[in-house]
């Protein structure tokens, strides 16, 4: 199995491209927020978050929340509790590229 590489963006943020960030795929690999949908009697995945999870620097095993549900609002890291206040989640993406 291939190791997850994580990168660091920030003292606060990191950030890894989950197996669906390309395209399409017949399963969800590690992708931990994907959203399915059904062409040819075939099941495809793809990711909700654009293919880009965010986690905690501290921890970098855990990846964070986001206190609202369409990718905006603060993040949260469920280990440590600490609320990281965002502008937007496409602005995060763009840094990632």
């Amino acid at each position: 199995m291939d190791e997850t590489k994580i990168y660091r963006l920030g003292d606060e943020i990191s950030f890894r491209q989950c197996t669906l960030s390309c395209e399409n795929s017949i399963s969800y690999g590690n992708c931990t927020n994907f959203g399915e949908s059904e062409r040819n009697w075939t099941t495809y995945y793809s990711c909700n978050q654009y293919g880009i999870h965010l986690h905690c620097t501290k921890h970098p095993e855990i990846e964070f929340s986001f206190k609202n549900s369409n990718l905006s609002g603060p993040l949260i890291c469920p280990k440590c509790n600490k609320e990281i206040e965002i502008d937007s989640f496409n602005k995060i993406m763009k840094q990632c590229l």
